[in-house]
């Protein structure tokens, strides 16, 4: 959890709590040249490829997906008219030139084979500067897959785990997700009436240091908050916080019980 004194240095990983029209002015800062993408390929006709290139078809200038199945691969091209597709195994170098590895933006090893996705992300490196992105279904892939210089790992068994503890944490949790491995997570919830969170300024409440309240969206509007900001019932707070500070939170922001 960053303070004013922390300093950031290249390569590390930021995660940027932004409202979505503020995007666009956020990734100059961070970027010296915004990264652009119109040429993406897709290794893997599975339910995830298939709803990324369906919904990138029209929207970038060219999408290329790969699918070793015939049969997949023939129903990916009748139900995407506009996205090239080629029947063949994603490791193939030729075939990878063939499907303009050279001007490609990003690789996007979709799969349910966690190997083949890996080994088609690192060819792709090894061949090219394109980026990559890489699904794995093992967690313990992630770490080596980032180690690798993999642009983006994606792995759905963080993200069924913070679907777990939106139901079991205590308080209004509206979602939790995972970050840097399941190191952190961003935690959505609604402040209910008699919370200890009510009663004073954030400055004036004893919230932990690893911890940080990233957002306040009050009436559908979102405010980064100050440390003079009070929270009110009704309110949506998003928190960045580390494993150690969630006990704390969950007390701060759950409706107090009263015993006669």
């Amino acid at each position: 959890i960053p303070g004013g004194n922390d300093r950031i240095l290249p390569g590390d990983n930021v995660h940027v709590l932004v409202s979505s029209d503020m995007v666009k002015f956020l990734l100059p800062v961070i970027h010296q040249r915004p990264v652009k993408y119109d040429e993406v390929i897709i290794s893997g006709a599975s339910r995830i490829g298939m709803q990324l290139a369906e919904t990138l078809q029209g929207k970038v200038s060219r999408v290329f997906l790969i699918e070793p199945d015939e049969r997949l691969a023939r129903d990916a091209a009748r139900k995407l008219p506009k996205v090239t597709v080629f029947h063949g195994d994603p490791t193939d170098l030729a075939l990878l030139n063939e499907a303009d590895l050279e001007r490609c933006d990003l690789f996007c090893a979709l799969s349910d084979d966690d190997q083949r996705n890996m080994l088609s992300a690192l060819l792709v490196k090894k061949h090219s500067g394109t980026l990559t992105a890489v699904l794995v279904h093992q967690p313990e892939y992630v770490s080596v897959m980032h180690s690798l210089g993999v642009y983006i790992v994606i792995n759905p068994r963080l993200v069924t785990v913070g679907e777990i503890l939106m139901h079991i944490r205590r308080g209004h949790i509206h979602s939790v997700t995972r970050l840097a491995e399941g190191h952190a997570e961003i935690i959505e919830m609604e402040v209910p009436e008699d919370s200890p969170v009510c009663k004073a300024p954030l400055k004036d409440l004893r919230f932990p240091d690893n911890a940080l309240v990233g957002a306040v969206v009050r009436e559908g509007i979102m405010r980064i908050p100050s440390g003079d900001t009070q929270c009110k019932p009704g309110d949506v707070v998003l928190i960045f916080a580390l494993p150690s500070a969630i006990a704390r939170i969950e007390k701060l922001f759950t409706r107090r019980k009263w015993w006669s």
